[in-house]
């Protein structure tokens, strides 16, 4: 999902209106934990996705079925996919 600015913008001004309605002292450190809790909220609403390739090793059993595996040759399998996340 996309970062959406609407949703920060909304809850800055949320913020600001709070603290110039506020008549307590602790106005402006309630301003910045409500600006801190705003950015963390927005930059953790994003879905990270990559995409990457790459390559598994491992040694080919080179024997028969139904019999115990003989080691063989290291071989590269290569692989290709996506992944996709919350930040944290």
């Amino acid at each position: 999902m996309p970062l959406v600015s609407s949703s920060l913008q909304s809850q800055l001004k949320a913020a600001f209106l709070k603290a110039m309605s506020s008549k307590t002292p602790d106005a402006q450190e309630e301003l910045c934990k409500d600006i801190s809790t705003a950015i963390d909220t927005y930059l953790k609403s994003g879905l990270v996705t990559t995409a990457g390739t790459t390559s598994v090793n491992g040694p080919a059993s080179m024997a028969a079925p139904g019999s115990p595996p003989v080691p063989g040759p290291l071989v590269a399998v290569p692989e290709t996919g996506t992944a996709s996340g919350t930040m944290s």
